[in-house]
């Protein structure tokens, strides 16, 4: 199963960074990554913080996407 997904927010900050290794942004960067996803954080159209993950579909036995 694939897909993707938005969390839009009211601009308000946390204590991780995109850099922090750990499970801040930069963890979900890495494991976005890890499965051949895209990740993507950055400003929402009228204020606040828009954070976009997209995965792929597991490839069935036949190599098509499930």
């Amino acid at each position: 199963m694939g897909g993707s997904g938005e969390l839009g927010g009211s601009g308000e900050t946390g204590t991780g960074g995109l850099g922090d290794g750990g499970f801040g942004l930069g963890g979900l960067r890495d494991r976005a990554a890890l499965v051949g996803g895209d990740f993507a954080f950055g400003p929402a159209d009228g204020g606040g913080a828009l954070l976009r993950v997209t995965v792929p579909r597991r490839a069935a036995a036949g190599g098509e996407p499930a």
